[in-house]
């Protein structure tokens, strides 16, 4: 999957509808079969700000925001409020907030928005005190809808509550997504007076600087779990090496081993060190006489195994759960023998 938006947008996306439909949270993943890293859990791939997607992936998370909450405007909402609620990461937050006025932070507004995606450049055409004329150059070659568009409108609308004034206007002179070159919003805000900047200098030293340590902390967890994860994956990706060397040392033996016995046994042997059974039994398919006969144990007591020697199962005889697996070649697991139906009596379970 190729690596255009930041999840800090899907995670926006997210948690605005947890917080206004949560019934419907899972609306935005459902498309997704297929196209998130195969045993990622969505919930958690989506929300966390380090991972990447495709345009494709967010454009399919914006359209179900829309259907989940039933709002034509959900994105844009989504957008405003993700910045509103401080609910950018800890990078973000220096990058605007340690800034001493929102122009000092549309200056650096190229570098902010790489932080998210790679959808777009973005051009300052003229910048003031208390206004900033921005294009924004959609590469056309990707997959991208209106949502986009709304979702950085509510962006750069809501910016300006991080130096606690109310949010900007924003008027949209042209629109990529109307048929125009590019996006074009003009910017405006209310200035603060300069007693108020001069004061405000220690107080965004100190906020940054706890925002540092409350976000590192998390970045330590989050690295953790991730050093969990990769080893729960390296584990299960050793067993499959494990499977695919014992499949082949099996086709290994089938086509080099002529004695039906030897045969078996090899195989026997590799199932039993794959699974880490501590037995198994082996039984064949006699045509001619239509019933399953003993072929070969591994695990058990040489001399339990004498009992088994001319020990059949009528195929017919559907009451035996061999018989009903070798018939309708369905596999049967069984948990709790004790608890469950089976004959306790039977030989093959007093090996």
């Amino acid at each position: 999957m190729k690596r255009q938006i930041s999840c800090f947008n899907t995670k926006a996306l997210l948690d605005y509808v947890r917080a206004r439909n949560p019934e419907n949270l899972h609306f935005l993943w459902e498309p997704l079969k297929g196209k998130l890293p195969v045993g990622e859990d969505p919930e958690q791939f989506l929300t966390d700000p380090n991972n990447w997607i495709s345009t494709e992936v967010c454009r399919d998370i914006m359209e179900q925001t829309r259907i989940a909450t039933s709002d034509e405007m959900a994105v844009y909402k989504a957008g405003f409020e993700s910045v509103r609620q401080r609910k950018l990461g800890y990078i973000e937050k220096i990058l605007v907030r340690a800034f001493l006025t929102p122009k000092h932070a549309f200056r650096k507004v190229q570098k902010i928005n790489d932080r998210f995606n790679k959808s777009k450049k973005v051009e300052i055409i003229s910048i003031s005190n208390s206004r900033a004329l921005l294009r924004l150059r959609w590469f056309s070659d990707l997959s991208l809808t209106r949502d986009f568009c709304l979702m950085n409108k509510g962006i750069y609308q809501a910016m300006l509550t991080m130096w606690d004034l109310p949010p900007a206007k924003l008027e949209e002179r042209v629109c990529f997504f109307e048929g125009g070159p590019y996006c074009e919003y003009e910017i405006s805000w209310k200035r603060k007076t300069l007693w108020k900047l001069f004061f405000r200098r220690p107080a965004v030293k100190r906020q940054v600087l706890n925002s540092l340590v409350e976000e590192m902390e998390k970045d330590k967890d989050l690295i953790r779990n991730k050093y969990e994860q990769v080893t729960r994956l390296n584990e299960e990706l050793q067993k499959k090496v494990t499977y695919l060397f014992s499949l082949q040392e099996a086709s290994h033996a089938i086509v080099s081993i002529l004695d039906e016995q030897g045969l078996i046994e090899t195989i026997m042997n590799l199932l039993a060190g794959v699974t880490g059974l501590h037995r198994a039994i082996l039984f064949l398919v006699d045509d001619k006489r239509e019933s399953l006969r003993f072929a070969r144990a591994v695990g058990a007591v040489d001399s339990s195994l004498e009992r088994l020697v001319d020990y059949e199962i009528p195929l017919d005889r559907m009451s035996n759960i061999l018989a009903r697996v070798a018939a309708t070649g369905t596999p049967r697991f069984v948990k709790d023998v004790e608890k469950s139906n089976l004959r306790k009596g039977n030989i093959v379970l007093n090996l």
